[in-house]
């Protein structure tokens, strides 16, 4: 019986494996939809939008000067 049926233990550990790792999946994208979810409410503050166009568009105020340092 334990080896001949559909629910054998062969196919019930195999299963069982297969259920931890979507376990382990679901964790992980949970964990990203919280942190996108963070860099959403984050996008909505003057500050930090202020903050992004500075560093990636290298905007800059009217008194104010940039220097570019490349890493070699």
């Amino acid at each position: 019986m334990l080896l001949f049926d559909n629910n054998n233990i062969l196919i019930q550990i195999r299963n069982y494996n297969t259920y931890q790792k979507l376990i382990n999946q679901q964790k992980y994208y949970l964990n990203i939809i919280n942190e996108l979810k963070t860099n959403i409410e984050d996008l909505n503050k003057q500050e930090i939008i202020e903050k992004n166009a500075r560093e990636l568009y290298l905007m800059k105020k009217n008194n104010e000067h940039i220097y570019i340092i490349n890493k070699i």
